[in-house]
């Protein structure tokens, strides 16, 4: 993976992926940095070269998204801990695993004048969605008087 820890390797990946040109990838990373990053990649096995034309290999292909996945969830991670950080909150590995999955989110906290924002709000999106995909460490009775209407 420290292949991909270069943010020009990564560039390139990207816009491979995208089917972007050589001659595009020339238009965002420096043309003294491009001969090193293909080089690397190339002997990494994560391109190819033919006649003039790059592509990626089904190698790269992996790497990149995995890379990612990688970097959405630690964004997202981050994001959570930054609203959290006097606290200790176990969460379960599913969790982790998934946090890419959570996309556009929005990170609820009560307030002395009303204790109860997480959890009125979570019902509310609830009550209003036609699927429910998530992680809550708040399952009350509640909430599960809601899931029994939802069946």
């Amino acid at each position: 993976m420290k292949i991909l820890s270069s943010e020009s390797r990564a560039k390139v990946l990207d816009a491979l992926v995208r089917g972007e040109t050589r001659e595009q990838i020339r238009e965002q990373v420096p043309k003294s940095t491009l001969f090193h990053v293909l080089n690397s990649l190339r002997g990494a096995g994560l391109i190819e070269e033919y006649q003039e034309e790059l592509s990626i290999t089904s190698k790269g292909h992996a790497y990149f998204k995995l890379f990612e996945k990688f970097g959405e969830s630690y964004l997202n991670l981050k994001r959570i801990l930054e609203h959290f950080s006097e606290h200790v909150i176990p969460l379960p590995d599913e969790f982790f695993i998934r946090l890419h999955e959570l996309g556009d989110f929005q990170v609820v906290i009560s307030e002395p004048s009303d204790l109860l924002k997480p959890h009125r709000m979570f019902v509310e999106y609830l009550m209003k969605s036609r699927e429910v995909y998530g992680v809550s460490l708040i399952f009350s009775l509640a909430i599960q008087m809601c899931l029994g209407r939802l069946r």
